[in-house]
């Protein structure tokens, strides 16, 4: 009796102890490895420098791995796999153990590219290996090529007390895209200081020079958008009467690659489908920008490309957007 007593007991000791080792990731028999925040910076990692050395043989990964890069599946190896190079920098993380998924974004260095490629990533594991990754690459401009590091805010942990659950924060930050869709900034919750990043470029400094502290644009500046009251002009697409992207038809596909609860953060990818001709719309948008920036039959795309974007959600709002496409 006291036998059997004993081994039921250490039967569920064991339970308990692979489950304890689980947090990290476990390889007990008939329980699924599951990644906690460090494994999953750490899978990351080893997959930027793997993708660095030309050689995803170092990598673990499930029989079928999916491999998803702009948009179209290529075999891992693939594609950016054949010209990344090092020096990464600028890294955002997002690590998500409760969806067993990790999304980053970075610069680096690439074979024939003078300047520095903006990179964007999501790895999906399964039973504690890679099972699905997508990309979005950016090559070329970029006002922060000389940028090191992300904004400190990226890395700062939320106090406990501020932390929202995981459902509110995927609820705000998507309410960004119906936001950018409808060239209305009424429709999501954006922070009085608000700041936003595509491709690097800082788009307060898209903004005529009055309206970002006398700075000098990084590029010609959009045309003029309404003043909304406590929306900053970088997180301003106007009031809904005037289409600000109108070479942007819709923003389907929107998925959440991952969310970080203990910095309010979530990164998303969507679609953005191009209408792909000159509209009457352009036309009248043409009007308003100048000439470099006024758009042409033969620089329209039809279709529509993978976008990454990140939220820092602060007091509730959207405090930080980040974007690579």
């Amino acid at each position: 009796m006291r036998r059997r007593q004993f081994f039921k007991s250490l039967t569920a000791t064991g339970a308990f102890a692979c489950a304890g080792l689980a947090l990290h990731l476990s390889s007990c028999a008939g329980a699924p490895a599951v990644c906690d925040e460090d494994c999953l910076r750490k899978t990351m990692d080893g997959y930027l420098a793997a993708l660095a050395a030309h050689d995803p043989r170092s990598l673990s990964v499930t029989g079928d791995v999916k491999y998803f890069e702009g948009g179209v599946q290529k075999s891992l190896g693939k594609g950016l796999w054949e010209t990344a190079g090092g020096d990464i920098a600028r890294k955002i993380y997002v690590p998500d153990p409760a969806m067993q998924s990790i999304a980053f974004m970075g610069t680096m260095n690439e074979v024939g590219q003078e300047l520095r490629t903006y990179i964007g990533l999501r790895l999906q594991l399964k039973d504690g290996k890679i099972a699905e990754v997508e990309t979005a690459i950016h090559r070329g401009k970029g006002s922060n090529q000389k940028d090191r590091e992300a904004r400190a805010s990226w890395t700062e942990l939320t106090p406990a007390a501020d932390r929202l659950p995981r459902n509110e924060l995927i609820e705000r930050s998507g309410k960004y895209f119906d936001a950018l869709q409808e060239s209305n900034s009424t429709l999501a919750p954006f922070g009085p200081q608000c700041y936003r990043y595509e491709n690097g470029d800082d788009m307060m400094r898209m903004m005529p020079p009055s309206e970002a502290k006398g700075e000098k644009p990084a590029m010609p500046p959009m045309p003029k958008i309404a003043e909304l009251p406590g929306v900053p002009q970088g997180c301003n697409f106007g009031d809904g009467k005037t289409k600000i992207f109108p070479t942007m038809v819709l923003i389907t596909n929107r998925r959440v690659a991952a969310v970080d609860e203990t910095r309010n953060t979530v990164m998303w990818v969507a679609n953005f489908e191009q209408v792909g001709h000159v509209t009457p719309e352009i036309e009248a948008w043409n009007k308003t920008v100048p000439p470099e920036m006024r758009m042409t039959n033969e620089k329209m795309m039809k279709g529509s490309s993978p976008v990454f974007e990140v939220f820092r959600i602060r007091d509730g709002k959207i405090a930080e957007v980040d974007a690579i496409f």
